[in-house]
């Protein structure tokens, strides 16, 4: 499990997550809602399996991200086509602008995904 909250409260972690709308991944699932630092555009990521989830209003739409064994992979941001500049995007110092806060997932209508 990642430890989000110790970077800044502010931002949700898996536990913030109502993760029974992301069916894809079960039985073992940490989602996080992550965003594209160029278009800020919004997505769920699960850590345990790589599979992104592009579209929150559609969250039982996912794809497995099955490209990402090696360093020079990376996350494609559905809305605007660009790469994540990390491989390791969810670790420090680059965990930080890919993080989402409560308030970015409640400006857009999102609130039904938070426990």
């Amino acid at each position: 499990m990642l430890d989000i909250k110790s970077l800044d409260p502010a931002f949700l972690d898996s536990s913030d997550i109502d993760d029974t709308a992301f069916r894809e991944c079960e039985p073992n699932r940490e989602i996080i809602l992550i965003k594209c630092p160029r278009c800020m555009h919004l997505m769920a990521w699960c850590c345990e399996c790589d599979t992104l989830f592009p579209d929150l209003t559609h969250p039982q739409l996912s794809f497995p991200v099955t490209m990402l064994d090696r360093q020079r992979d990376r996350v494609e941001c559905p809305a605007c086509h660009e790469c994540f500049d990390e491989f390791y995007f969810l670790r420090p110092p680059s965990i930080r602008k890919y993080l989402v806060t409560r308030a970015e997932i409640v400006r857009v209508g999102l609130e039904r995904l938070l426990t």
